[in-house]
């Protein structure tokens, strides 16, 4: 790269109008002899101890004493596949969000930061943008929907498959109760069928199920959604995406419904553009992200 024109050199040559991203146009790398795979199992442990009491009139009063121990497993079964399992899951070294005020009234999208849910995170996103995610993972350890406090989990495994067909992905979680709220079951898998030169279609369902909390009369309940997406490339400059999800929900009435469809077309002289995005005023992911309801 070339700052001074900010010019790019790429081999093999790309077309102008295209990212260096279009891995259509990369090299092929053959004649490699990659050695006999072996077992890859990786066992990350921790405990912790942690102490707190409270001094009033030199008495002290309110004393914790509280030990935790838990750990991260990866298992590599073969270079298309990974499992992994998390137990107490500790996200102390998790970044922290900057500090924002909403003066509007949309919502805040903030990144997932926690490193057991970014790895193998794009299985997820599909044709999905941060308007509207039927699965975001940073609903996972929050005790609720509205004004939520975070809240430990049990226990999590994730399985993740892909080739250059297909992409399989399942995520399972056990989050504790607190003192505001019971405990929550979640639950995502997702299937992407590569077809074609540059496309792609997939499914994804999700499921939430919140526990009954008798200290403040709060009922179960079970929010489902089940979404289909894809990706077409008729040409080289021409590219659509879509995505259409609906939501079940227990405490709402009927079915909810969100959907985007964008078309582009890029070449060396111009750019045009569609996209399109509704949802309507029932769509409840509880396991998701909308920024703004139509």
């Amino acid at each position: 790269m070339a700052r001074n024109d900010f010019e790019k050199t790429v081999f093999p040559a790309i077309p102008q109008s295209f990212s260096q991203n279009r891995m259509i146009y990369s090299a092929k790398l053959t004649g490699l002899q990659l050695p006999a795979p072996s077992a890859n199992i990786r066992v990350e442990p921790y405990a912790l101890y942690q102490y707190d009491d409270t001094k009033s009139g030199g008495n002290i009063s309110n004393k914790l004493s509280e030990p935790k121990v838990g750990g991260d497993v990866k298992w590599v079964v073969n270079p298309e596949t990974v499992l992994d399992l998390t137990i107490n899951t500790d996200f102390a070294q998790a970044d922290v969000d900057r500090a924002v005020n909403n003066l509007e009234r949309f919502n805040i999208f903030f990144p997932e930061r926690r490193q057991f849910f970014l790895e193998n995170s794009g299985i997820w996103a599909g044709s999905s943008n941060f308007q509207i995610k039927p699965f975001f993972s940073r609903t996972i350890g929050l005790d609720n929907t509205f004004n939520a406090q975070p809240a430990p989990l049990d226990i999590a495994t994730r399985y993740t498959s892909r080739n250059d067909k297909r992409a399989i992905g399942a995520l399972a979680v056990r989050q504790s109760d607190t003192d505001e709220a019971g405990g929550s079951t979640f639950g995502v898998a997702r299937y992407t069928q590569n077809y074609g030169k540059e496309n792609n279609i997939g499914a994804m369902v999700t499921h939430r199920l919140d526990d009954s909390f008798n200290a403040l009369n709060i009922g179960s309940k079970n929010n489902t959604t089940l979404t289909v997406d894809g990706f077409i490339r008729p040409t080289d400059e021409t590219s659509i995406s879509y995505l259409l999800s609906t939501s079940s929900d227990s405490e709402v009435n009927g079915l909810g419904y969100a959907g985007r469809i964008f078309a582009g077309k890029r070449t060396n002289d111009y750019y045009m553009g569609y996209v399109n995005s509704f949802v309507s005023d029932n769509y409840a992911p509880d396991m998701g992200f909308v920024y703004q309801k139509m």
